[in-house]
């Protein structure tokens, strides 16, 4: 039988030598390792030293995209990325939709694995067969959309963006990198990795298209889904809303956790800063959707009144957002959590990871394990202040925030004074969410 979903190549990138070479997809092996999961998974065995040093240009970074990418099926832009992270020391999965996997794939690379230290900033431009490592020195300083718009500007807008900030250039681990500028990607530090390997992004463009063993049947079955789609009851919330239609269920039944780990964010308070109504009549922007993806459950935010007026903001999952930065940090309000999530898109700090170590941080000033000394003269508390100060300071490597943003198990030893008893985390990184309350 044909064997369909696939590009056919895997693309290897030598960054110390600059050196580009392909070759052809095992699909015996790709037929027991299904996906790009499944296949960074067994070639990360064979070729990933364990040991190594998530820093070092021995540590390779594997990109997989798997055989419904490309594709017409429904929600089948999610590709994979695994590499050795610097704030776990595991070696772990990160997955994304957009369009960036989707152009990889469309390219015709299946895989995509790159490891080396370049001696000067790069990016790397892929273009069907076309491959090339290009200078990125005008690059180098810029934040997640300053880079995305400047890629787009030199190479056009048909392409897709993987961009490092600027905390991932100084090897801050809690970040992410942003795909276009709204899908993140690599939580535990896959910019913190591209950064000691000098490089700055990615950009992909491709058009060949997948060739799928039984066309007929999958346009079936792709109608049959999206018509339940469209038929389901709460559709049109789902489109209006994206993820926000769960706030309800969250601030009523499961609850926001808060005060690191030991509250649950009051349910009137959380309806009266962060309502769905509020949402829709002062914040939504737009919304964003994944390749072949029905519904769009990326938001584009703006401030439309007030000191931040015309802050504007492009997120995946923002209700996450809504839990990690309002209710965690306890901004406030909404201005102020789009205001603080427009800080973290730029820089690339990861919102889930670095709001619960400014969590931990500001406990431990509370209970005198922290001081002023150790903090600048700043008084730690649950705001916007704390958090965009915190959050400034770890984009620059300085001060507190600077040893936070290397993560707990860094920042547990930087510390000490038996800070560890306080820290929420599972080798180095925080829970999503808190399971006690999902009982």
């Amino acid at each position: 039988m044909k064997i369909g979903g696939y590009g056919g190549q895997v693309l290897f990138v030598d960054l110390t030598t600059e050196t580009i070479k392909k070759e052809p997809l095992d699909m015996e092996m790709a037929r027991k390792f299904l996906g790009g999961f499944g296949l960074n998974c067994k070639l990360a065995w064979d070729l990933l030293d364990p040991q190594v040093d998530p820093y070092s240009p021995d540590n390779i970074i594997f990109m997989g995209m798997g055989p419904l990418i490309g594709t017409a099926a429904p929600v089948s832009s999610k590709h994979s990325v695994m590499s050795k992270w610097p704030s776990t020391g595991t070696i772990s999965p990160g997955t994304a939709g957009g369009d960036f996997g989707l152009n990889l794939k469309l390219s015709g690379y299946d895989q995509v694995i790159i490891k080396g230290k370049a001696e000067r900033p790069l990016y790397i431009r892929i273009c069907g067969d076309e491959v090339e490592l290009c200078d990125a020195k005008e690059l180098w300083g810029r934040d997640n959309y300053e880079t995305t718009d400047w890629l787009w500007d030199r190479h056009g807008r048909n392409y897709a963006v993987l961009s490092v900030g600027t905390a991932g250039e100084r090897l801050v681990n809690t970040t992410i990198c942003l795909v276009d500028k709204y899908t993140s990607w690599g939580k535990g530090g896959l910019p913190a990795i591209m950064g000691s390997k000098n490089l700055k992004a990615i950009v992909a463009y491709g058009n060949k298209g997948i060739a799928v063993s039984d066309p007929e049947r999958l346009i079936r079955r792709t109608q049959e889904i999206l018509e339940r789609f469209r038929k389901h009851p709460d559709y049109q919330k789902l489109v209006d809303l994206g993820t926000m239609d769960g706030f309800a269920g969250w601030a009523d039944v499961h609850g926001m956790s808060m005060n690191n780990w030991t509250g649950r964010f009051p349910t009137k308070e959380a309806y009266r800063l962060y309502g769905t109504d509020y949402y829709l009549e002062h914040i939504k922007a737009g919304r964003c959707a994944d390749p072949t993806c029905p519904i769009g459950c990326k938001d584009h935010v703006k401030i439309k009144k007030g000191e931040f007026a015309g802050t504007a903001a492009w997120v995946s999952s923002f209700y996450g957002r809504v839990v990690h930065m309002a209710a965690r940090c306890q901004v406030g309000s909404y201005e102020k959590a789009v205001k603080a999530q427009e800080f973290f898109q730029r820089s690339g700090l990861c919102i889930h990871s670095y709001t619960a170590l400014i969590d931990w941080a500001v406990e431990l000033f509370e209970r005198g394990i922290l001081t002023k000394e150790d903090t600048g003269g700043v008084a730690l508390k649950h705001d916007f202040e704390t958090t965009m100060h915190l959050a400034e300071q770890a984009n620059r490597g300085e001060g507190l925030g600077g040893v936070l943003s290397k993560g707990y198990k860094q920042a547990i030893k930087e510390i000490g004074r038996g800070c560890e008893k306080y820290a929420v985390q599972v080798k180095g990184m925080e829970p999503l969410y808190d399971p006690r309350i999902n009982r």
